[in-house]
C-alpha cells in the first residue's frame, strides 16, 4: 500500500516515540496496579501525554500517577440510613 520509504518512515517515528513512552504493562507495573485501570486511566484522558496507536497506547515514561479519584472516607456510607428529622 506504502511507497517503501514511507513505510520505513512511519517506523522509525514510532520507534522514536517508544523510546520516550512506556507501555500500559510497563505502567502498571510501575503503579502497582491493572494494566486495565492503566487502560482506563488512558481512556479518560487523565494520563498527560498519552497517545493510542492501534489498540496500543504510549505513556510518556515520566508521567506522574493519576490521582485516585475514588472516595475513601466514608462520606457516602450508610447515606439511606440517615434519620428524618
Amino acid at each position: 500500500l506504502f511507497p517503501a520509504t514511507v513505510h520505513t518512515n512511519i517506523i522509525r517515528r514510532i520507534n522514536v516515540i517508544w523510546k520516550w513512552h512506556i507501555t500500559i504493562k510497563q505502567a502498571a507495573e510501575k503503579w502497582e496496579v491493572t494494566p486495565r485501570r492503566i487502560q482506563k486511566l488512558c481512556v479518560d484522558g487523565r494520563i498527560d501525554g498519552a497517545m493510542k496507536f492501534g489498540r496500543d497506547w504510549a505513556i510518556p515514561a515520566g508521567a506522574a500517577k493519576p490521582e485516585d479519584k475514588r472516595v475513601t472516607i466514608g462520606e457516602y456510607r450508610n447515606w439511606r440510613k440517615k434519620s428524618v428529622e
